[in-house]
Order: C-alpha cells, then structure tokens, then sequence
C-alpha cells in the first residue's frame, strides 16, 4: 500500500506513470446520459466529482466504491445529512461551531444538544444520529472517538465525525469506527481558498436531494480540491511548524490561550470585543476572515456571547490559522498591532497575571 504522501500526489496526477496523467476539467455540468441522444442538464454529479471522489476514498482507506456524497459547502453537510435520515434524532456536540449547530436546527427533527465527553451518561436510541468531532472548534478541545463510536454503536447509532479541523492528513476517524466522515474541502485540502466543497464519505444522498436542493458544486470546484491534496502534506508539515513559535509568543500576552500542536490553530483572548477588534484593525500580515487552512495565515474575531457553551472570556474569542509566511513575520505583526492596540486606549484588555 503506497504512504500518505504518495496518495496525495496520486490524488491528483493519477497513478498512469506513462507521461503527464492530469484529470480533465469540465467547466460544465451538461452531459450526454447514455441512452439519451440530446443532451440534459444533469444536477447530480460531473467527471470532476467521481474523480475527487477515487481520490479521497484512496486517502481515507475505503474502498472505490465508498460512496461520496459532495455539498456546496461543510455547512450544507449538515444540512443534508439530517435530510437523508428523515425523523432520526440528532445528536448534537455542544461546543460544535455555532453555525454548524444552526444548520442542524433548521431542518425539522429532534436536535439534542450533549457534552460528547460525558456520551456514557447519554441515552441513546437506536437509529439517532451523532455528530461528533476529533476536536472543537474554536476551543480546541480533543475527543476520544473511539470511544463515542464504541458507545454509539452499542445502541445501533450512527456516528458522522465532522474531520475538517484535523484533515485526513492528521486523523482517519474511519480507523475509530466512525460510520461517516465529513471534511470541508475548502479549508485543508484545497489550501487556498478557492473552492467551495462540502464532502461526505460513507453515505449516499438520493438523487432527489440533489435535483431540488441545489447539493451538487460545480466541477471547477471538485478540481481546484483535487488539485490541493498534493502538497497537503508539505503543507501541514510547515504549518505546524510555524505555529508553535507564534502560539509560545502569544502565551507571553495571555493566559487564555488554546492550542493543539497537530494544526496551525490557535484561540486566545487579549481584551473584550473592542480591543480585539481594534487589534486585528492593525494587523498587515495576518487576513481578517473566517476561513481556516489556506495558506496565507488569517485571523478571526468571533462574538460567541449569545453562545452559552462558551464561558468568558472565549464567548469574544480571536482564533488564527497559521500559514505559510515566516513565523518571525507573524510574530512582529502580533508585536505592533498589540501594542497599536495598548496605545489607542479602546477598549479592555486583559492583562496576564
């Protein structure tokens, strides 16, 4: 069996060691369909999509025929994975992104909020959805899935791991026993930002889904994802190396720090809303933007307040993914914009004690 790395070259340059291998791109979604002499506009899938699919099934260890199940982006994943299972209760992590969690209220059902880390006190009924992860966002907190999954199926539950934080260049939760595996290929995989991908691995959508509710992306976007996965590897490696200087320096400001040395992530408090908004006002280096795992380095300042899992101060929480810059030129751009931030007397900081 070929290494990590290897698969992510194979990703996207095949294994046709005949000359140039590149996958076609098709920058339409109109196809011939077999027996049918015109042509139709077909809303479920494209070369690009089964292509990308091969690949992250290659990655993930499944076999080919895994289905793979694409979304316009890892919010929609929820979306849909509480359509395909039609009045089964969902269980909820409690410190799931915000968003994440407002996805899954918005379709009708039984939505049930937990501490995943407490599952054994959980009464679980056959059939109910989990959706899990191997570590919380913002806060970073890391689960044992292996655990969830053992629980879990116990009551013949089903158990989705949403891996978009880790990416299957640092976890496999298919090796922990999870049923589905959710990633977002805009973050990691695609590292760039250019793409719009929301994947499911482990289940089928019907075609009906597809057809009235917009779930295919266009194949540009399958592409730009596919055409990432190769230096995922190279990248991850860099990243993380990067972040544990910038992590340290931003320790020497604040106790509130959360930090996992697998990702280039760090959530930290400095001061209240005010100074932190101020603070990132300052920053020239860093991108002020939601988005994680692209290779310019971005931070975000969230107010989670409305939020009850959240305690403060991270309920106003800045989070940064590191890139691909020099670390030293992160830090000097914590240095100027904190102190910018210090002088400019808005707002409250946080002093470390």
């Amino acid at each position: 069996m070929a290494g990590f790395n290897t698969k992510c070259v194979q990703a996207f340059y095949g294994t046709n060691t005949n000359g140039a291998n590149l996958p076609d791109l098709n920058l339409s979604v109109i196809y011939n369909l077999g027996s049918n002499s015109g042509h139709c506009y077909r809303r479920y899938g494209s070369n690009n999509n089964d292509s990308l699919a091969k690949a992250l099934n290659n990655l993930y260890n499944k076999p080919e025929e895994t289905p793979v199940t694409f979304t316009n982006c890892g919010l929609t994943a929820y979306t849909f994975m509480c359509l395909r299972y039609p009045g089964k209760r969902r269980i909820v992590s409690y410190d799931l992104d915000d968003e994440c969690q407002q996805a899954v209220r918005n379709v009708q059902g039984e939505t049930v909020f937990w501490d995943l880390a407490k599952i054994d006190e959980l009464k679980i009924q056959e059939g109910d959805i989990i959706f899990a992860e191997p570590i919380s966002n913002p806060m970073l907190v890391p689960y044992n899935i292996k655990h969830i999954c053992e629980v879990a199926h116990k009551y013949k539950a089903i158990v989705c791991v949403d891996n978009s934080l880790l990416s299957v260049a640092n976890y496999n939760p298919f090796d922990d026993g999870a049923d589905i595996v959710l990633e977002s290929g805009t973050k990691w995989l695609s590292g760039s930002g250019d793409a719009m991908l929301g994947i499911l691995i482990g289940v089928d959508i019907p075609q009906v889904l597809y057809q009235y509710h917009g779930l295919t992306p266009n194949p540009l976007d399958c592409y730009l994802v596919q055409k990432g996965i190769p230096t995922l590897p190279l990248r991850m490696k860099r990243i993380r190396e990067s972040a544990k200087p910038v992590a340290d320096y931003i320790k020497t400001l604040t106790k509130y720090v959360s930090y996992d040395n697998r990702l280039g992530m760090i959530t930290f408090c400095l001061g209240d809303v005010t100074f932190q908004n101020t603070f990132c006002s300052y920053l020239k280096v860093f991108f002020w933007g939601p988005v994680f795992g692209q290779s310019n380095s971005t931070i975000q300042c969230s107010d989670f307040r409305k939020v009850s899992y959240l305690e403060p101060p991270f309920n106003w929480c800045l989070r940064i993914s590191v890139g691909l810059e020099d670390p030293e030129d992160l830090i000097e751009d914590i240095k100027q914009a904190y102190q910018k931030s210090l002088d400019s007397k808005k707002g409250k900081v946080l002093r470390k004690e």
